[in-house]
């Protein structure tokens, strides 16, 4: 959940050009449960509380006054409860793992969504215990449908100065061993 003054914003919504191809994106690489679809609109949540809403709006840019310049969202992090479903997701698609992290809780891994944003996933309290790893030392779990809960809402770091389109470097937070 972000915080802004004294708002909370409970339902994160992005816009995107391919609305199926960021459908498949976040339930095969991050896991969650497509909740309905409507229109342009898809809705997400995880697999236990149906409060924890996400929501993609499709927007293609042939047919909006799309912003043009650098993107305003450098990082979009997301906290699951549960350290064994990174795991999971990383046994399932780990070549959709930009990064590879080790934390005190397990692995974190950060991606590149359809729309070229980069998303750290993750179940650490401390994000500056993350280290940097080659590989993931993984099992595939046979009966894993997705995120059971997210613990924290995505949220959106800003840069001080706005990331170009074609700038996807890794976050500043995880450490290298």
């Amino acid at each position: 959940m972000t915080q802004s003054g004294n708002f909370k914003f409970h339902t994160p919504i992005f816009r995107v050009n391919n609305r199926q191809e960021n459908i498949d994106f976040y339930q095969n690489t991050l896991g969650f449960k497509l909740l309905t679809e409507e229109n342009a609109l898809a809705v997400f949540t995880d697999w236990t509380d149906r409060n924890s809403l996400f929501v993609i709006e499709e927007s293609p840019a042939y047919r909006c006054r799309a912003v043009e310049g650098p993107k305003k969202i450098n990082k979009v992090v997301i906290k699951v409860s549960n350290p064994l479903e990174i795991e999971y997701l990383l046994a399932r698609d780990d070549h959709q793992a930009k990064a590879i992290f080790q934390g005190e809780k397990g692995y974190a891994f950060e991606t590149i969504s359809p729309e070229n944003g980069l998303i750290l996933m993750h179940a650490e309290d401390d994000l500056s215990t993350l280290k940097t790893v080659e590989y993931a030392d993984v099992e595939e779990k046979e009966d894993f449908k997705a995120v059971a809960e997210i613990a924290e809402l995505p949220m959106t770091e800003t840069p001080a100065e706005a990331v170009s389109d074609t700038e996807t470097e890794p976050s500043a937070e995880p450490t290298e061993q």
